[in-house]
């Protein structure tokens, strides 16, 4: 006797006179399975919902597949496929509650587990076409169920797009079209199925299937949570300053006082920095609060000081150290990341001043009458690509400084410092920072970005982040010398 003899004995094809097609137990697990799939497989990426959707779906379609996975072979191997499956997309979604999601991401081996997932969909989808279609030849039902096979296909067109962006209205709505007129074609399939009367005996499930969408949800939500309390912020190595003083440093702190830098800003300074500025010549500085008067979204960056200087250095040849100095004057909420994003003066191929030294600084704030100092977590050249609407795409080079303040402590500050030469006389020097300051919580940066990520695709304000911009532009022949 073969399977579909042992299926016939074991599952009466006779009506059931008190199952309709709207409440039978097969109609109503198939219908799960159906509709779990339309969300799941949706194609739309708008207000989160292309995670909370999914999640939706993933449910529903293992929830159904509990009850047919006993009476249909094909079911019992979709079953197995989508375990997996869902258990990959709960990962994605735990990880992205962490600012390390793109270090994750962008592995090799992730992009293999995405290629095999995409993979997995498709095999799921067979499952569901032959489970499907051997239920109809089992009911001796006309149909060879094409719609699933249909649907199997504007998968893998769907997947053959991947990385590609559709541009225009007329595209993406032929898409979700053709994606509703084929689910309402399974629809209408399994209607008939059970319309004909085919019936399945209920299963003794050891969990019921409310502890095990309790369960899957929490799991989910400890992962996110864990995620976003200890993946949120940046591991700084806070250490207590270290104050070297002696005749040099002092009288080198005399004289630059002298040419007008703040004092303030002089104790921030490390030796190694205040060394580097022995002999300055002239000096020019310019202080902003850092907050565009028209830009509300964050009231707590009125806070933020700005403050650049540049202090000619004795060469025979013109040499400039620039030097930016942030300083928060009250407590401000740290959420997260922040970030500093610098536009030297030669970061054009063509300008007239070339690059001298490194950057370089440090951060510091005050808890317990202690000051305490860190390295930036993240300091060097970073290449992108971004796009603007009136240059359009454009790859530069600029210099990053990425950092995590503690929630604690008072007078959050830190610096930047470089030194440029001059290539050619009669330029302009035009230096900017771009502060990119974290101001939403915690739970509302899903997917979890970093203020630097955030820089990166030349963004300066969303719903989570604020950048202010600060410049310091002066021409160095000029008499007096004064900041524009």
């Amino acid at each position: 006797m073969n399977h579909s003899d042992s299926l016939h004995n074991e599952t009466p094809l006779t009506p059931n006179v008190t199952s309709t097609s709207s409440d039978s137990l097969w109609y109503l697990s198939i219908r799960r399975v159906v509709l779990g799939l339309a969300f799941s497989l949706m194609p739309l990426r708008l207000l989160g919902l292309q995670y909370i959707v999914p999640t939706i779906g993933f449910l529903f379609v293992i929830l159904g597949l509990r009850t047919l996975r006993h009476h249909e072979p094909w079911f019992q191997r979709g079953f197995i496929v989508i375990l997996p499956l869902f258990g990959f997309f709960c990962v994605k979604l735990i990880l992205n509650a962490s600012i390390y999601q793109s270090d994750i991401y962008d592995s090799t081996i992730f992009h293999h587990l995405q290629t095999l997932w995409q993979i997995g969909i498709i095999l799921f989808l067979v499952c569901l076409w032959q489970g499907l279609k051997h239920t109809c030849l089992t009911i001796g039902h006309p149909s060879k169920a094409g719609s699933a096979l249909v649907l199997l296909l504007w998968y893998g067109f769907l997947s053959s797009l991947h990385g590609l962006t559709l541009h225009g209205w007329i595209p993406v709505l032929t898409l979700l079209i053709s994606y509703i007129v084929i689910i309402r074609k399974i629809l209408a399939l399994i209607s008939a199925i059970s319309a004909s009367g085919y019936e399945i005996p209920s299963p003794a499930h050891h969990v019921s299937d409310g502890i095990l969408v309790a369960f899957t949800l929490t799991t989910i939500a400890v992962g996110c949570g864990s995620c976003y309390f200890f993946n949120q912020n940046y591991p700084m190595e806070w250490q207590p300053q270290k104050t070297i003083q002696n005749q040099e440093i002092q009288r080198i702190q005399t004289e630059l006082m002298q040419l007008g830098v703040p004092e303030h800003i002089l104790r921030d300074l490390t030796q190694q920095e205040l060394l580097s500025c022995d002999g300055a010549l002239r000096m020019v500085i310019n202080i902003d609060e850092g907050l565009d008067p028209h830009d509300f979204r964050d009231m707590s960056t009125k806070n933020l000081v700005l403050t650049s200087i540049a202090l000619e250095l004795p060469n025979q040849r013109e040499h400039w150290k620039i030097i930016h100095h942030f300083s928060w004057k009250e407590h401000s909420q740290f959420h997260g990341t922040e970030c500093i994003q610098i536009w030297t003066p030669y970061r054009r191929t063509d300008s007239w001043w070339g690059k001298a030294s490194e950057v370089t600084g440090q951060l510091l704030y005050e808890q317990d009458d202690q000051c305490f100092t860190a390295l930036y977590y993240f300091l060097g050249e970073k290449t992108y690509t971004a796009n603007s609407m009136f240059f359009g795409s454009q790859t530069s080079t600029d210099v990053f400084a990425a950092f995590s303040f503690p929630h604690t402590g008072t007078n959050h500050r830190g610096y930047l410092s470089y030194t440029i030469k001059e290539l050619n006389d009669g330029e302009i020097i035009d230096s900017w920072i771009n502060y990119c300051h974290q101001n939403a919580k915690r739970l509302a940066n899903y997917p979890a970005q970093t203020a630097m990520d955030h820089r990166l695709q030349n963004s300066f304000h969303s719903n989570v982040f604020t950048t202010i911009q600060h410049a310091l532009q002066f021409n160095p022949n000029a008499n007096p010398l004064e900041p524009y």
